[in-house]
């Protein structure tokens, strides 16, 4: 009776962990980020004339849950600026080839000496896995996206300046700081839900026959 009862107890507990690991898998993004890396400097809007910003990532297939973006408000002129964020596909350096959505506007606070975080709520999408540039459309020299010379995995190559008909200029070793949240696509989330449930039907085997020899 004793073991019978301390065997219940065994299942119980890994049922409860199940449950939770169940849930918590169900949940998970995957973050891609350099957001804690050092600030170095920003790189302000309208270079050459041209309102576009840009840096490579490269995303799981899913959908972009959320995404922060680090900005510097320089002066007066930036603030209550709204700036468009796009993702476009690009090629494995990162440089943007065709717009594919808008994923939000964001719009800039007061200006301040220190970097600023703007984080936006993505418009219903969905995307393969693949090279990507999110592309800030910022319009004022006032506004600037803040880079670090940290590489870190998921961005592909250095941040970007559009300048017009000549296409994008690539800064190498330069990165635009931000985090992408990917929540992976169902079929990924099953995979793991299912690798989750076999765990716990070994460990249960293990403790049975633990009960019975």
């Amino acid at each position: 009776m004793g073991q019978n009862m301390r065997f219940l107890k065994y299942l119980t507990i890994l049922a409860v962990i199940g449950v939770v690991s169940l849930v918590a898998v169900a949940h998970a993004g995957i973050l891609i980020s350099d957001l804690g890396d050092p600030r170095i400097g920003t790189s302000a809007g309208s270079v050459n004339g041209y309102p576009y910003l840009a840096q490579g990532v490269n995303l799981p297939g899913g959908t972009i849950d959320s995404l922060t973006g680090q900005f510097s408000v320089t002066a007066a002129a930036g603030e209550g600026q709204q700036v468009n964020v796009y993702l476009y596909t690009a090629n494995s350096s990162g440089v943007p080839l065709s717009q594919s959505l808008l994923l939000g506007t964001i719009t800039t606070g007061n200006s301040v000496a220190n970097a600023q975080l703007y984080t936006l709520t993505p418009v219903a999408n969905s995307i393969t896995a693949g090279n990507y540039a999110i592309v800030a459309d910022i319009a004022s020299s006032s506004v600037g996206f803040d880079y670090t010379t940290t590489a870190t995995t998921g961005f592909s190559g250095g941040n970007l300046s559009a300048n017009g008909s000549t296409g994008w200029i690539s800064e190498p070793g330069y990165y635009a700081m931000m985090s992408i949240d990917v929540v992976p696509e169902p079929i990924t989330q099953a995979l793991l839900v299912f690798g989750s449930v076999a765990l716990l039907v070994c460990l249960g085997r293990r403790v049975l026959l633990r009960f019975q020899s």
